[in-house]
């Protein structure tokens, strides 16, 4: 699967998306992936950009199981990605290949980390429960 450019991402926000209910969280000096970032929050859905970068997006992570679906479809429907909310492990396994990684921390879900794109690769991280599926889903462009 590949995914849009590296520039178009980057370009992406949050607020682009964002229902008019949400309140959309600025983030600044925040740590992820041992950087600072800053960025935009709704919720635990972040989208966060390098503090060296600032106006490029470098990270998005989506949660699910809180975000209206017409709006995380709209998110993966911009990103070319397949991806759906409650998908279970075989659905995305089709779309994303074999993980390169699993993690267990909690019992009754599973993160898988997944590797995609050869012109632009992204890592994608998703927490998929035994229960009602993929739950969430992050994204860091490579």
């Amino acid at each position: 699967m590949e995914l849009i450019p590296h520039e178009q991402f980057g370009r992406l926000r949050l607020v682009d998306f964002a229902p008019e209910a949400a309140e959309v969280v600025e983030l600044e000096d925040w740590e992820y992936l041992d950087r600072l970032w800053i960025g935009e929050a709704i919720g635990f859905s972040e989208w966060l950009r390098p503090v060296e970068k600032p106006d490029v997006l470098g990270a998005l992570s989506l949660d699910l199981s809180d975000l209206p679906y017409e709006m995380s479809q709209k998110v993966f429907t911009v990103l070319h990605s397949p991806l759906s909310r409650g998908m279970d492990y075989n659905q995305v396994v089709s779309v994303l290949g074999e993980p390169t990684h699993s993690h267990q921390f909690t019992s009754g879900q599973r993160s898988y980390e997944f590797r995609c794109g050869s012109q632009w690769p992204y890592a994608i991280d998703c927490t998929i429960r035994d229960e009602d599926g993929l739950s969430s889903v992050t994204i860091v462009a490579e």
